[in-house]
């Protein structure tokens, strides 16, 4: 073995020996305080009280809601029921204006009638009542998208994207039991 590889192998081998060696020096754990923690977490954690407040009370919210403004708030005045001493809320912005659907509802009038399922999108406006239009399927990703519409966009109720998949149910919705079945 010639000498630089003499070198390089003592210098693994050291490498090796001084991370074991860091291995054997860790601080020991306190397992009291430990068993404390987790006495804590599982006995008297509010975590489900918690998550149901801002999920279940609060619902959600879109940056701008009147219901991030309200969980902000719930928060703040969480933290300081928790004894937190300067629990406050910090301006941060600007943003913009705010949103929050508050009903939609869509049906086909012609050439018969049916509900059908809609979400508006986020920061759409608001209209003043029942709106009437004729229905286009648009597909808008790019700029170029949008200059083929140009012009032919107004007083449309537009969907937008692909059409969904819907594939037929073929299995029934429910199953009858007997006492061959059951248990």
């Amino acid at each position: 073995m010639n000498m630089s590889r003499r070198i390089t192998a003592l210098f693994l081998t050291s490498l090796c020996l001084f991370g074991m060696n860091s291995l054997f020096a860790q601080e020991k754990v306190d397992l009291e305080t430990i068993s404390r923690i987790r006495y804590e977490g599982f006995h008297n954690s509010k975590i489900m009280e918690t998550a149901s407040g801002l999920m279940d009370e609060i619902g959600p919210r879109l940056t701008g809601s009147p219901n991030v403004k309200k969980a902000n708030e719930w928060t703040r005045d969480k933290l300081t029921e928790f004894g937190l001493v300067n629990s406050h809320l910090e301006p941060w912005g600007p943003f913009g204006r705010g949103w929050s659907n508050e009903y939609v509802n869509v049906r086909m009038t012609a050439p018969d009638t049916a509900a059908l399922i809609a979400y508006a999108k986020a920061w759409t406006p608001g209209t003043n009542g029942a709106v009437k239009g004729k229905v286009m399927r648009v597909n808008i990703r790019t700029p170029q998208d949008l200059a083929k519409y140009k012009g032919k966009l107004a007083g449309k109720i537009l969907l937008i994207g692909d059409d969904p998949e819907i594939k037929p149910s073929v299995d029934a919705l429910s199953e009858r039991y007997n006492e061959k079945t059951t248990g």
